[in-house]
C-alpha cells in the first residue's frame, strides 16, 4: 500500500501520514518491501526505533536503511529538502 498512489496503509492515511522517498517521490514496490522486511530488525532490535528520537529527520532504522521518510503533509517535503 505503501507503494501505491496515496502512499500510505489506512492507518497512516487516516491520521494524515504518507511514506515518501527522502524526495518526496513515491515508493517502489521494491523499496517498500525492503522497508517492511526491515522493520522486523527493528522490532528484534529495539534500537531501531529508539533511532527516531536522535535522528534529524526523525526516521527509524527501516527508514534509514531504505532511504524512506514518513511526512505529515506536503509542506514537510519542501521543509525535508532543504536539509
Amino acid at each position: 500500500m505503501e507503494s501505491g498512489s496515496k502512499q500510505a496503509t489506512y492507518g497512516k492515511k487516516a491520521i494524515g501520514l504518507k511514506v515518501t522517498g527522502k524526495n518526496g517521490e513515491h515508493l517502489s514496490f521494491r523499496k517498500a518491501g525492503a522497508r517492511t522486511l526491515n522493520k522486523f530488525f527493528s522490532l528484534i532490535l529495539l534500537v531501531g526505533y529508539f533511532m527516531y528520537f536522535f535522528n534529524k529527520r526523525k526516521q527509524t532504522f527501516h527508514d534509514w536503511i531504505t532511504n524512506c521518510i514518513v511526512i505529515r503533509n506536503e509542506t514537510d517535503t519542501v521543509i525535508l529538502r532543504k536539509q
